[in-house]
């Protein structure tokens, strides 16, 4: 199919240079970056008042503590088990953090139950919550993690000016593109418990590194994710696409 395509619209610039290496002629590939409405998101997250943060901050009992939040179904293949056991094990060696979950799944009384069985207070589990909700926590948030497969939380976590951190545990959506490791988020090698508690403990103990990471991933949301380029790579395409039909015709 992708070698009968007269145009293949590719979500990151490494989906792109993955369709070349397959032969797909470059004069047939597009790049149009998945994304969301990245300017709402972060005007949102920046209307944020500071009464309504110190009554989420409140809700979740962090006092002065620091935010993990992970932004997204809860199902197998996004591991949000490992970041409970990574949350344990950083509580267990004294550098405990707080997590809040935002999504609903299949695995919401499973992760309730593993959060009871190990003592986890500093562990909220929110459900399904709308934007400009979900802004609120963005903004309180220190860190976004979802440790499996990432998908347009990473895009999110982005427009609020926050960085991201996730496994490789391959599979990972053309979104995982964006990340630039070190510089707007973090990809821990090892998807193990142990190797991202380390990963989250270190992240949050230098604020410097975490508000410069912070920053980057803003700008490149804002400057390389907005909706119009979306838009715009979808237009390339398909005026390109059909130019050539006419002139077959």
């Amino acid at each position: 199919m992708l070698g009968a395509a007269d145009g293949v619209i590719a979500y990151s610039e490494e989906v792109a240079a993955d369709l070349k290496r397959r032969g797909i002629s470059s004069d047939k590939v597009f790049v149009s970056c998945n994304t969301l409405d990245v300017a709402t998101i972060a005007r949102q997250v920046d209307g944020v008042s500071l009464a309504k943060m110190e009554e989420a901050r409140n809700e979740l009992g962090i006092g002065g503590g620091q935010l993990v939040l992970y932004l997204g179904r809860l199902v197998k293949e996004k591991h949000p088990f490992l970041l409970l056991d990574a949350a344990h094990l950083a509580q267990m060696k004294g550098h405990p953090f707080h997590v809040a979950f935002i999504g609903d799944g299949p695995l919401a009384s499973e992760l309730t139950e593993m959060k009871s069985r190990l003592g986890l207070r500093t562990v909220k589990l929110l459900g399904h919550l709308p934007m400009e909700d979900v802004a609120v926590y963005l903004k309180l948030a220190d860190v976004v993690c979802v440790p499996g497969i990432t998908g347009l939380a990473l895009v999110h976590a982005f427009a609020a000016g926050r960085p991201y951190l996730t496994c490789d545990v391959g599979g990972h959506g053309p979104e995982i593109g964006y990340l630039r490791d070190g510089e707007n988020g973090q990809m821990v090698p090892k998807a193990s418990a142990e190797d991202l508690a380390r990963a989250l403990t270190l992240l949050l103990s230098d604020d410097t590194r975490r508000r410069r990471m912070g920053g980057r991933a803003r700008t490149f949301a804002l400057e390389e994710c907005s909706m119009e380029q979306q838009v715009n790579g979808f237009i390339n395409a398909i005026r390109s696409v059909s130019g050539d039909m006419r002139l077959r015709t």
